[in-house]
């Protein structure tokens, strides 16, 4: 790949002086050692081709600024291509300092050494050649991309995203890379208000990264938004993220606890039919609790009863007959209360029998009801409303 580009940088750079006329055309002694450089540079001859050049550079044949400046220019090239950084970064400052290079050829070597110092993890020095670049443009989005990774490095995170918005407005575009590290700074700087919009802005680009919907749960968390920021969430989006079962019902808890259970809901639904969470009589209550909590009564109901009936559970049929008083349908209150009681466990028969009751009196059928009221003064926890009750059917 090194020697592709090099034979390329050598076409690219003659043929920009040729296109600059003789202010810029180098001599024949020059450039012909240069192409006998490259020769041997293209069959991986580093040693001899290095040596030609620093030999020709010492040379006092070599007298015009420009031959001087563009040897030194191609031996700190050649020095590059060995990774040897402090040598090329010599040889690029000295071509620059001879002040003889055509301005396409100082604003490489200025490139070049912005790469070495990246590289040395020299950022200062990355940073004013950055800033040569941009004082003599034409202006790249890239130099201010350079610019913001300096910066990082040297943890100046205010300045990152001011670099980073700069070459945003060089480049009329938002790159993922970008804005992840603008939501990082943003993160670390506790500015979680653009922290916000920028996570925003990630997943309108990748909507199925998982990070993100988590990073916005955790944002709306610290910020303590209302649950109405909350419903921004695209559930569509959210189901067709893979995330685990355990991430996805940590999201749905969060929801909960933010007060947004038809979202939550839904989400948990759409992971069952997808068998992202499991059909357990644990999860299956769970959904008809986030239903009952958005007063979706029937879905609750729903739910609530394909657990009962699985588990022949009486605590979930009487779960049932509560929905059902509530909702005034007390016939239905009735019928669940009876499958509660005939599961025979030992859980709330006062209150159960306290409700059998009141739904047979709101029927209006007293005989039934007085029936109950009287078992229910067996439990002392229920017994002076079922006292009171007696009373008020007695006038």
């Amino acid at each position: 790949m090194k020697r592709i580009y090099s034979l390329i940088f050598l076409i690219f750079f003659t043929q920009s002086l040729i296109a600059s006329g003789d202010k810029y055309m180098l001599s024949k002694l020059v450039y012909d050692t240069i192409t006998k450089t490259q020769l041997y540079l293209d069959k991986d001859k580093y040693q001899e081709a290095k040596k030609l050049l620093l030999d020709l550079d010492k040379s006092s044949k070599v007298r015009k600024k420009l031959d001087k400046a563009y040897l030194k220019f191609y031996i700190g090239y050649v020095y590059s291509l060995k990774d040897n950084a402090a040598k090329a970064i010599i040889y690029f400052k000295d071509a620059l300092g001879l002040e003889g290079l055509p301005p396409e050829q100082i604003k490489s070597s200025r490139l070049n050494l912005v790469q070495l110092y990246m590289q040395q993890e020299d950022y200062k020095q990355a940073i004013y050649y950055l800033d040569k670049l941009i004082e003599t443009g034409p202006i790249k989005a890239e130099y201010y991309i350079y610019k913001a990774n300096a910066n990082l490095s040297l943890k100046k995170y205010a300045i990152v995203i001011k670099n980073i918005n700069e070459a945003i407005t060089f480049s009329k575009e938002k790159k993922t890379n970008w804005l992840k590290t603008k939501f990082y700074c943003y993160y670390i700087l506790q500015d979680y208000s653009n922290a916000l919009v920028t996570v925003k802005e990630l997943i309108e680009k990748e909507p199925e990264n998982k990070d993100y919907w988590v990073q916005l749960s955790s944002l709306y968390s610290i910020l303590g938004k209302s649950p109405d920021a909350i419903s921004s969430l695209d559930v569509a989006n959210i189901l067709k993220i893979h995330l685990s079962e355990n991430e996805l019902l940590q999201l749905i808890s969060w929801l909960r606890y933010m007060h947004v259970p038809h979202k939550a809901a839904t989400i948990m639904l759409g992971a069952i039919e997808n068998k992202t969470i499991k059909a357990n009589d644990k999860n299956i209550e769970s959904l008809g609790d986030l239903y009952y909590e958005s007063k979706e009564f029937d879905k609750a109901i729903k739910f609530y009863l394909e657990v009962a009936k699985k588990s022949q559970s009486g605590k979930m049929y009487f779960k049932v007959s509560q929905i059902y008083s509530n909702m005034h349908k007390d016939k239905e209150a009735i019928n669940n209360i009876k499958l509660s009681l005939k599961k025979h466990d030992s859980i709330n028969i006062g209150e159960k029998k306290l409700l059998l009751a009141k739904s047979y009196y709101e029927l209006g059928m007293i005989k039934e009801a007085k029936e109950f009221f009287v078992e229910v003064l067996k439990y002392p926890k229920f017994k002076k409303f079922a006292s009171a009750w007696l009373e008020y059917l007695k006038k």
